[in-house]
């Protein structure tokens, strides 16, 4: 997600995903998760489930059964408030007598698609490559190691 820098209370984030598939059944449709879809995509139907927290991209063609895809979708969302540890949060803490803010992120069990689109199951775990681009006097952590 990009954030904006050095304000104290960002109220969203925006960024793109990239969702490599390999399509196991022809089909003529996709299914991802979200909660805070904003952005419509160009293809045949796209509509919301908003019970089931789904985004359903119907396509023009059938995705070929053993094919690799990829889904590139744009996104926006809420960084919830203080307090409310799940998704993508801001916080605060203390350093030295002042109050410093914090943006983190707790996704497990089904908070990932509060955050962007994708496949948000228990059962359906994936790998991510993120890069995070920050003010030098700002210190990025990450429960993974650094890749280089």
């Amino acid at each position: 997600p990009h954030l904006a820098p050095g304000l104290p209370e960002p109220s969203t984030h925006s960024g793109q995903v990239n969702i490599t598939v390999r399509c196991r059944e022809a089909t003529s449709a996709v299914l991802v998760h979200t909660d805070n879809s904003t952005r419509s995509i160009p293809l045949g139907e796209v509509w919301t489930d908003p019970e089931n927290q789904y985004l359903v991209l119907e396509l023009l063609e059938n995705l070929t059964a053993g094919s690799l895809y990829e889904l590139r979708l744009a996104f926006q969302g809420t960084i919830q408030p203080e307090k409310q540890y799940m998704g993508l949060f801001r916080s605060t803490y203390e350093d030295e007598g002042e109050t410093r803010w914090m943006i983190a992120s707790h996704l497990q069990p089904v908070a990932a698609r509060s955050v962007y689109p994708c496949f948000d199951e228990p059962a359906m775990k994936a790998t991510f490559n993120i890069s995070i681009v920050h003010h030098p006097s700002y210190v990025a952590l990450s429960n993974m190691p650094a890749l280089d």
